[in-house]
């Protein structure tokens, strides 16, 4: 038990979802293995406690976990890394790699998240192929791990009916969605996977990949709240956490039962602004405060 614990993310975790309780902590456990052998539905944070807090031998033979197997070999491998890789661990990759390349080269079509992620890994690794690099074949097979692990980490986000997150500006309505964080997450996200002549900027350590789509709900919400935003306005240049960002949308159109065939702005992009000539121009422009983590940039 002691060794399955220390799998919690530091003692306060398992003192706040456990209580520091050994009884509780073995019995919650015990409750979601009975929940999926009786066919009941897990939350995603039940299926990664499933996969971690279990033996091996148990839940390395159950469909279920594989997902979060791999997340967290491509985690080991790539992040927690503080030996060379074992030829072992290299052959694991390997086979991870040539099953995912055959699914992001296989779905081409549809508006499911996997369909999404595909597509940007697939602009991803054309960018790699015409850029003057060396070592490219290694840089398509990080980024193809790198696609798998985005893939997951927005599924679980977008899980069951939930497609989007919604906001409302004036008379428009503003979509957070699969194609928004599949875009910004693999091509504006884990630099250290992306030592190639592909010019991007990169989003840093303040923001992780997870938490994405809260920042931005965050960031547009106390933009609006703000009243810093003029009429219409949604394109817009900001500060936040100290860095200069842009963030752009696009009209696209959508449907529901509700409402029939309508029109949303899809948030298409998010990046920090890095480029000289785009950064001179910031000088020119005024720093309205909205609070001590985000300021927009202002004409006025």
């Amino acid at each position: 038990m002691d060794s399955i614990k220390k799998k919690l993310r530091g003692k306060s975790d398992f003192e706040q979802r456990f209580n520091n309780d050994d009884f509780l902590f073995r019995s919650y456990v015990l409750s979601i293995m009975e929940k999926h052998k009786d066919g009941v539905p897990l939350s995603p944070q039940e299926i990664t406690d499933l996969c971690m807090f279990t033996t091996k031998e148990y839940h390395t033979s159950l469909p279920i976990c594989r997902d979060e197997l791999f997340q967290r070999d491509f985690r080991d491998f790539y992040y927690n890394r503080s030996s060379k890789a074992s030829a072992a661990e290299i052959k694991l990759m390997e086979e991870y790699y040539k099953d995912w390349h055959e699914v992001v080269y296989k779905n081409n079509l549809g508006a499911t998240v996997l369909s999404k992620v595909c597509k940007e890994t697939r602009d991803v690794i054309a960018e790699l192929k015409s850029s003057e690099t060396t070592n490219s074949d290694e840089h398509i097979f990080e980024t193809i791990l790198f696609s798998r692990y985005v893939y997951i980490l927005i599924a679980k986000i977008f899980s069951g009916q939930h497609t989007h997150i919604e906001i409302e500006h004036d008379d428009k309505i503003i979509h957070i969605d699969a194609s928004t964080l599949s875009h910004c997450i693999i091509k504006h996200f884990a630099p250290d996977l992306k030592k190639f002549g592909v010019k991007k900027s990169y989003i840093k350590d303040q923001i992780h990949p997870d938490q994405l789509h809260e920042h931005l709900e965050l960031i547009i919400k106390q933009a609006i709240n703000s009243g810093a935003l003029i009429a219409g306005q949604l394109d817009f240049k900001f500060q936040y956490l100290n860095v200069p960002y842009q963030i752009y949308f696009r009209l696209k159109g959508a449907s529901s039962r509700e409402r029939g065939q309508y029109q949303v702005m899809r948030l298409n992009t998010f990046y920090p602004i890095e480029n000289s000539h785009e950064l001179a121009k910031l000088d020119s422009l005024s720093l309205r405060k909205i609070n001590d983590n985000l300021y927009i940039y202002s004409n006025q």
